[in-house]
């Protein structure tokens, strides 16, 4: 299934990483099941980080989100609300997220750790580079 409203959003989006990976979903619609998300360095903010997770929500809605693998590593504007607004959206059959050099602290990291939680596949998470606590680092070990 094509996640209509995941490509919506990053269309709405416009930047040119979230274009081209618009791009590459509909050209993949109707090939194997599962995708990956790769939007590093695209010069994401907070505000587009919602409208993301409200096109996650909604393409789940639609039939399922059958996203494998997400990174929006090296987006520094991201931060906190950027990280809660994404781990309200990611699916619990993702297997790999990715969130370095994102400026993410210790509260952006406690709505990532309960998501991860929730995440029975989950078997790569990679969020160094960031202002966690030691002791929130430690409960992600």
């Amino acid at each position: 299934m094509t996640p209509n409203a995941l490509i919506a959003a990053l269309r709405l989006i416009d930047k040119p990483v979230c274009t081209e990976a618009a791009d590459r979903l509909v050209a993949s619609a109707g090939r194997a099941s599962g995708f990956d998300l790769h939007l590093r360095r695209a010069g994401l903010s907070a505000d587009d980080a919602r409208i993301l997770s409200d096109g996650m929500r909604a393409a789940e809605g639609d039939g399922g989100l059958d996203l494998r693998s997400f990174s929006a590593s090296y987006n520094p504007d991201l931060g906190d609300k950027g990280a809660a607004a994404l781990a309200d959206a990611f699916p619990a059959n993702m297997t790999e997220l990715g969130l370095v050099g994102c400026s993410i602290g210790d509260g952006g990291a406690q709505n990532l750790l309960a998501w991860a939680q929730k995440a029975p596949a989950l078997t790569m998470i990679c969020i160094e580079g960031n202002q966690i606590s030691p002791d929130l680092k430690a409960r992600f070990r």
